[in-house]
């Protein structure tokens, strides 16, 4: 079903809910409307849900939706509509929505929400929730999570624990927190040649392990003289295991089964501190914000072939890749008059990354061997300056305007160290040989935004906004690497420009009785210099011979564009007879288009969630400590597209679960969760080719696959104190 069939099925689907919440509504006057929408949650509303932390308040918000900034680009301006105290959170590893896990629900005194075009932060839109929390009084949370699932060990071990406090004229937030994770699946895989005829079946087994413990400290002063500072700090390990098993059947009678297991693991450690300070200056106000990250990791993938009677054979890729980023930013913000806002921003940025890597064989005395000719190292840095100015207004009595404008200056700048293998011309023997290359460019880049937000009434908003923004490019895409999984052999492009696109908004919210909600938004965006697959240059490629090898890496394509339809829904079903039950809604669909760099025919972006929807449904049984419910949700992507394959993963069927939830199990909350009901299968379909796709006459391979993972057991256990 296209995209454009979907936006209309998901519009009947919209038309329902609000048939259904327009049953409920009340009409409100139109009269003494204010400039500024803004509703307010007292923490009474959210009674029935026992919540634990701020962020269980947060996701119990009728119709609200989290927009998490890309994390990408500096600081910048927007980033997550969630606010603490009306102000913006400093971080990156460190957003709104971690401090609010760690922040318990008896520190929320209250939640606004509030038209983002009336608040004067520049960059934000649509809807944002403004938390005001008070941590006067020393308070904590801990949650545990265990999940049981067939053919895997128990998962233990994920968990945290925050304590928040107040001592003088500082508050604290410290927490401990493992984000683990066990996953797998099973199932079959057929390999198919070019005249369809069945080659190989594969029974494939593949699981993944993963711990990631981190310990955080949020800090902020609040001095007398109004001065307000805060300091944020996370120190994080990431250990991940990975391993696939496949016995393989070859259809051909000449040919014994045979075992190829993969694995591949990475030990990561992060660690991040960033801190701002805001204090009156001049006739305004300035901030000083500064953040500092490093990550380190070392990165492994092997694979290995065991057929009878025959040596084992086997590579493996090993990269030690080093990042960082530096950024210390102010913004000057002052009033002219009463509701007249200016704000000027200035940002520095400094960006590396540097990558250490090579390729082993197994040879025949069952070692590992490296290929001289694959170790290389490159350096990857950026340096960007930019600057903004931002002006925030009411327009008469309903309609709040936002609008910025802002120019940025980068230089980006990589070193590479290879090695390759050529013939002497003198003794007509192989030998490596290092050859280096280096490389520098600046760009110059104008960005800026209008937006504005129109109260129609105490129950319908309207927002729009218009935007042109710089994309941010990933270092990694620079430098070129190898993919033991699928064969490939991916080359990096130091040609990359960041990419750039026109983002186009509107977005109709209407509130009914009893906190129902609905929030529909149509957006469309304009790419130039879009990163996709583009046939490459691999290093070190004679130029001159028009027989050699092409690579594939990620490049710029001209021009692409996105459109779309994002819908949430939140309908209270108190007057439909069922006191205490809640349905959620929510629904994604866009189309994109871009032209193939090989064919010049015109295809989706490759790996894009064409369509997504979700619906929820929660009954907190009045006048006792019970709750139960389910969700269901799908989804459907476009293929990914390479230049020698062709992949597409999807759901066999929607992914369902269920649970059920005790508030008072002992004095905690207790939650008992089973996911995927159905034991739905992850399916994937690829197609490689021998040659670029392109090529007339090309032949390929296909595989087709299914896996499911069973039903999955999740157990919580949680409380405050």
């Amino acid at each position: 079903m296209s995209s454009t069939k979907l936006i209309l099925a998901g519009f009947a689907s919209c038309a329902s809910l609000i048939a259904l919440a327009t049953a409920q509504e009340t009409p409100a006057a139109d009269a003494d409307v204010s400039s500024v929408s803004q509703e307010v949650y007292e923490p009474e509303f959210f009674d029935r849900f026992a919540p634990n932390t701020a962020r269980d308040m947060l996701n119990e918000i009728p119709g609200f939706s989290v927009r998490r900034g890309d994390g990408g680009r500096g600081l910048g301006q927007g980033g997550t509509n969630v606010l603490i105290n009306g102000a913006r959170v400093s971080g990156k590893q460190t957003d709104p929505l971690d401090i609010l896990q760690r922040t318990p629900a008896s520190n929320v005194v209250r939640i606004e929400i509030i038209d983002a075009a009336s608040l004067g932060i520049p960059g934000l839109n649509g809807q944002v929730a403004n938390f005001i929390i008070d941590n006067s009084k020393i308070s904590g949370s801990w949650e545990w999570n265990t999940r049981f699932r067939t053919g895997l060990k128990p998962d233990l071990y994920n968990g945290s624990f925050s304590i928040s406090g107040e001592r003088d004229i500082m508050s604290y937030t410290l927490s401990l927190e493992n984000d683990s994770f066990k996953g797998g699946a099973t199932g079959r895989e057929i390999v198919l040649d070019n005249d369809n005829n069945l080659v190989e079946i594969r029974e494939e087994d593949g699981q993944n392990y993963g711990e990631r413990p981190s310990v955080s400290a949020n800090l902020t002063w609040n001095r007398e003289n109004g001065d307000i500072g805060n300091l944020n700090a996370q120190a994080t390990l990431f250990q991940f295991d990975g391993a696939e098993r496949s016995d393989r059947f070859p259809e051909d009678p000449t040919e014994q089964p045979f075992v190829r297991d993969f694995l591949n693991s990475e030990d990561e450690w992060n660690a991040e501190i960033s801190g701002d300070y805001k204090f009156d200056f001049w006739n305004g106000q300035l901030k000083l914000i500064g953040l500092q990250y490093y990550e380190s990791s070392p990165f492994l993938s092997l694979v290995t072939t065991r057929r009878p009677g025959e040596n084992p054979t086997g590579s493996t890729f090993e990269r030690q890749a080093d990042e960082g980023e530096s950024i210390v930013r102010a913004e000057y913000s002052w009033s002219p008059k009463e509701n007249h806002t200016w704000e000027l921003g200035a940002e520095g940025v400094f960006n590396f990354l540097e990558i250490d890597d090579f390729v082993s064989v197994l040879n025949d005395q069952g070692e590992f061997e490296v290929l001289d000719d694959t170790i290389s190292n490159s350096r990857v840095e950026e340096n960007r300056a930019e600057v903004t100015l931002a002006y925030n207004r009411p327009l008469g009595e309903k309609i709040d305007l936002q609008a910025s404008v802002g120019i940025e200056y980068s230089e980006i700048s990589q070193d590479s160290t290879f090695r390759r293998t050529v013939t002497d011309p003198g003794t007509g023997l192989d030998v490596v040989e290092p050859f280096s290359a280096s490389q520098e460019r600046s760009f110059t880049r104008p960005s800026g935004f209008i937006s504005a937000a129109y109260k129609k009434s105490d129950s319908m908003d309207i927002r729009m906004k218009v935007e042109r923004s710089v994309g941010q490019l990933n270092f990694f895409s620079f430098i070129g690497s190898v993919d033991l999984q699928d064969g490939i052999d991916r080359a990096g492009n130091p040609d990359l420009v960041p990419p750039q696109f026109w983002n186009y908004e509107i977005e109709f919210e209407k509130r009914f009785e009893n906190d129902s909600q609905f929030t529909i938004q149509f957006f469309a965006r304009q790419f130039e210099d879009i990163v996709d697959t583009i046939p490459l240059e691999l290093p070190g490629a004679d130029l001159s011979d028009p027989n050699r090898e092409r690579g594939q890496g990620p490049g710029n394509i001209d021009k692409a564009e996105r459109y779309g339809v994002d819908v949430d829904a939140t309908v209270r079903l108190d007057d439909w007879g069922i006191k205490g039950g809640e349905l959620d809604f929510s629904f994604f669909a866009q189309e994109t288009k871009v032209d193939d760099p090989l064919t010049g025919e015109e295809r989706p972006l490759s790996g894009n969630t064409e369509w997504f929807s979700f619906v929820g449904y929660r009954h907190d049984i009045p006048e006792t400590d019970y709750a139960y419910g389910f969700f269901a949700e799908y989804f459907e992507d476009s293929p990914q597209t390479g230049l020698l394959q062709i992949s597409q993963f999807q759901w066999s069927d929607p992914f369902i679960g269920v649970f059920v939830e005790d508030k008072d199990f002992f004095g905690m909350n207790l939650e008992v969760r089973v996911n995927n009901l159905a034991n739905i299968g992850e399916q994937f379909d690829r197609t490689f080719f021998d040659d670029f796709r392109d090529v007339p006459g090309v032949s390929q391979t296909r595989e087709i696959r299914e896996r499911r993972f069973d039903q999955i057991l999740v157990i919580s256990l949680s409380d405050t104190f």
